[in-house]
């Protein structure tokens, strides 16, 4: 039996020659060195390609900071006696001055509680209609002519990209007292006084509440929108998931599988130019057995 010794003394090359002789622990040795040098170079090429990605994203960060945080050094204001153009630096400083003035004042605070109220009110209204999105969504799709479809989402989607300032000026455009509204009803002589839809604090959250859902709802519904894209239609016009639960051997599963490659719109090909992939007649057979 050949010793431990003889077993670690040399190990020959693949000719048979022994002029390649290494030992086995030389092997292990450099096997261990190579490990660690491709890991140092994995670790070297992660470094690097995470440096990359910060100077990808550093844009953007400084965009922030320029934006969202230093235009809170404008808090210390709130602080001081500031009177324009007399520099912050030279204005008397009055801590909680403003702050004591505007709790005290009754008026201040009844004030501040209506602004809570509309805050907290017009926020659960927004909750509450959050889901008019969905509808208008499904509503959108079942409509089959596209032309008219495209006309009805550009429209509901174009006031999103509205500024609220020239909102406002389209509403007093419309519904001032000397709007085109009040201008129409007089004319017609079915109003003998302006009627103040602007100027009236009655029905306002359901005001500001319509005209967030003008604004908003062709926008939010987007989503919807590309979700419904990933189901099919119904012939009756109603749309279920593709039956991803059913047996992987069911034949129909194939069949479906196929009909949703080639759903790549609202509706099948074959309701606009007919059908791009055939659905194999014997998967058709099979999953939809004749009588």
């Amino acid at each position: 039996m050949q010793s431990q010794e003889g077993m670690e003394s040399v190990v020959t090359s693949a000719d048979g020659s022994g002029s390649g002789a290494m030992t086995l622990s030389d092997k292990k040795t450099r096997r261990a060195v190579r490990k660690a040098e491709k890991l140092s170079q994995q670790q070297s090429d992660r470094k690097r390609h995470g440096f990359k990605l910060f100077l990808l994203i550093s844009p953007f960060l400084i965009l922030s900071v320029l934006f969202s945080y230093l235009p809170l050094f404008g808090w210390v204001y709130a602080f001081y006696d500031y009177q324009p153009p007399i520099p912050l630096s030279q204005s008397e400083f009055v801590g909680l001055q403003w702050f004591k003035m505007m709790v005290q004042n009754p008026a201040q605070l009844q004030t501040i509680g209506q602004v809570l109220i509309n805050t907290f009110a017009m926020s659960g209204l927004n909750i509450l209609t959050s889901f008019f999105p969905l509808f208008f969504a499904i509503a959108l799709n079942e409509i089959r002519a596209k032309w008219f479809r495209n006309l009805i989402q550009t429209l509901t989607t174009l006031p999103n990209f509205i500024s609220w300032v020239l909102v406002y000026a389209v509403a007093f455009a419309m519904f001032s007292t000397t709007g085109m509204l009040n201008e129409m009803l007089q004319n017609l002589h079915i109003i003998s006084e302006p009627i103040k839809f602007l100027d009236s604090d009655s029905h306002t959250w359901l005001k500001m509440l319509l005209w967030g859902l003008w604004k908003g709802l062709g926008w939010g519904s987007i989503m919807y929108l590309a979700g419904i894209a990933t189901v099919r239609s119904r012939p009756g016009g109603w749309c279920e998931p593709l039956p991803a639960d059913r047996p992987r051997h069911d034949p129909a599963v194939a069949a479906d599988l196929l009909r949703a490659v080639d759903a790549v719109d609202l509706q099948l090909p074959e309701q606009r130019h007919g059908s791009v992939l055939r659905v194999p007649e014997r998967l058709q057979h099979q999953a939809h057995p004749g009588p």
